[in-house]
């Protein structure tokens, strides 16, 4: 999934879905208001008829016709303010995207999850919430036979729009931390789930050597004779090192 970052409203983004989101009992505000707006008002009925209150995690989906470019809107709940964290915000981000790709997803604009009336600085929202994003559509497929249906259903592109232009900035940054983070998370699920008849020591050496080859850091590999003895200032009874 390529993540990219744009200045302006999220409701003039051209892609098939918007992901809002919304604190349990409050009405919608800033960018959620904005789109709120312009499809007539649709999520504050919904707010209305009780179909959506805003529970941490609770999605509301929403096709506003021509009113604007994305074929969808997804809103997603924060809920309640005085318990939001980072990780509640990775969590919601999670909870959004899925139901996003669920639904055939392939371009998705949204924003900052926690800036604003969440509390967090711009650049913590932006980390949490590529971490919330890339970390939520997971999936260890490995060994399972291709499927066209999940072939078509992987989200291709995340835009992370902020309004304020000179918050771009920060927005960058959050997204240069976040996503490090969430392919090193990825790298130690993919290893962990690999059954260990084919994720031999041999194997999970080398990924680590290919890992810190990638990251420009040194990596030294010792065998057992040397971790025997505890000698691990040393790789001269090593299977290699780089």
């Amino acid at each position: 999934m390529i993540v990219s970052t744009a200045a302006g409203a999220i409701q003039d983004q051209p892609v098939d879905t918007l992901v809002l989101n919304l604190f349990e009992g409050v009405k919608p505000g800033a960018a959620t208001g904005a789109v709120d707006e312009a499809i007539g008002g649709a999520i504050s009925r919904a707010i209305d008829l009780g179909d959506f209150k805003g529970k941490l995690n609770s999605v509301l989906t929403l096709y506003p016709g021509d009113r604007i470019h994305a074929d969808r809107v997804i809103v997603v709940g924060l809920g309640k303010r005085e318990e939001f964290t980072p990780d509640r915000a990775s969590q919601a981000v999670a909870s959004a995207l899925k139901a996003a790709r669920s639904l055939g997803a392939r371009n998705v604009a949204a924003i900052a999850f926690g800036s604003g009336a969440g509390g967090l600085e711009t650049a913590e929202a932006a980390e949490a919430t590529v971490l919330g994003a890339m970390l939520g559509l997971y999936r260890f497929d490995r060994y399972k036979k291709p499927d066209e249906d999940d072939e078509k259903r992987e989200i291709e592109t995340l835009r992370l729009v902020e309004f304020h232009a000179p918050k771009l900035r920060q927005i960058r940054e959050g997204v240069r931390d976040g996503r490090p983070v969430a392919e090193a998370v990825i790298l130690a699920r993919d290893l962990a789930n690999t059954p260990s008849s084919d994720m031999t020591p041999t194997v999970l050496a080398e990924e680590a050597r290919k890992a810190c080859r990638e990251a420009g850091v040194k990596c030294r590999v010792l065998g057992p004779a040397a971790i025997r003895r505890g000698k691990f200032e040393t790789a001269a009874e090593s299977y290699g090192s780089t």
